[in-house]
């Protein structure tokens, strides 16, 4: 109010530990690997987003010629290709939908 920015109530964020295996993201929130990824893995952002939501992916040790890649759900696009590769380890990428099939980095 006033021009300032204000939060009222506890304001939580799904938190989503998603291993170190291929996976389907499912909803907007936090998703971290949980163990080292010691082969290639796909993580597949959200099918059915709603403008606004913010996917965060924390991957844990990656092991050397291994990475993940961040591939958009059916046509959706990051940054105007199909999919990111991360290849360090304990990378962070955060996403947010900003349009019919249009994800960006941030």
């Amino acid at each position: 109010s006033n021009g300032v920015l204000s939060v009222v109530g506890a304001q939580n964020i799904d938190i989503d530990t998603i291993g170190n295996a291929s996976r389907q993201l499912t909803s907007a929130g936090m998703n971290y690997a949980s163990a080292s990824i010691t082969t290639d893995v796909t993580y597949t952002l959200p099918a059915s987003p709603s403008t606004g939501d913010i996917v965060y992916i924390k991957l844990a040790a990656v092991t050397s010629g291994k990475h993940a890649v961040i591939s958009g759900s059916g046509m959706q696009l990051i940054d105007g290709v199909s999919t990111l590769t991360a290849s360090s380890a304990y990378a962070g990428i955060s996403l947010c939908y900003v349009a019919s099939d249009v994800w960006r980095v941030f």
